[in-house]
């Protein structure tokens, strides 16, 4: 982790951040436990950090040859701390790179996001899900990557999709199986492609 040289107030400002921040609604379903969706936990996190004078940002990088993330926290006065992590590679059936590079920024960003904050985005499951190999695994992967898939997509073009397409979508990555995951993303590009949009 990197940091000014004084983080003396910021530090301050996140201890009030983080007595203030209220328990997150893990209401969104994964392949096998319930998590919080990146716009809640922004949502959320903002009149605080507003309150408390800081804010953040999220930048993309190269670490050597590797794409990463940069997560910034800082403080009205320049004070900050920052991370770092390289974005894990994400390959899925049928997508661009672009696509794929997309669904891992959106991935990671949550995940950095919650990190620089201490918040609790996931259920802790460590201990009760049974070890997982061969085809099942695969299965797992593959919803997986979808629902990332998605997520991207609805993160990239919330304003062109606006609207009931934006609301159809977020309630398919929600509480759809892996087959209506996978119809929405083609329904979602067929949309944005007829209004311009090359995906």
């Amino acid at each position: 982790m990197e940091q000014s040289t004084e983080i003396k107030e910021l530090l301050a400002a996140l201890c009030n951040v983080q007595g203030e921040m209220p328990t997150m609604p893990k209401d969104k379903q994964g392949y096998s436990y319930r998590y919080t969706d990146f716009d809640t936990i922004v949502t959320t996190i903002k009149p605080l950090l507003k309150k408390n004078n800081i804010g953040f940002m999220q930048s993309l990088t190269m670490v050597g040859e590797s794409p990463a993330i940069t997560t910034r926290v800082f403080s009205q006065s320049g004070q900050y701390i920052q991370d770092t992590v390289t974005l894990p590679k994400v390959e899925m059936k049928g997508t661009t790179a672009a696509q794929n590079m997309g669904a891992s920024i959106t991935y990671m960003k949550r995940y950095a996001l919650c990190a620089m904050f201490g918040i609790t985005a996931d259920e802790d499951v460590d201990g009760t899900i049974p070890p997982i190999s061969g085809k099942q695994s695969e299965t797992v992967s593959s919803f997986e990557k979808k629902r990332i898939e998605l997520e991207s997509l609805i993160t990239s073009y919330d304003v062109e999709l606006h609207g009931d397409p934006y609301a159809l979508a977020k309630q398919t990555l929600d509480k759809g199986s892996e087959a209506d995951v996978t119809a929405m993303i083609a329904r979602t590009e067929k949309y944005l492609n007829a209004k311009g949009i090359r995906i």
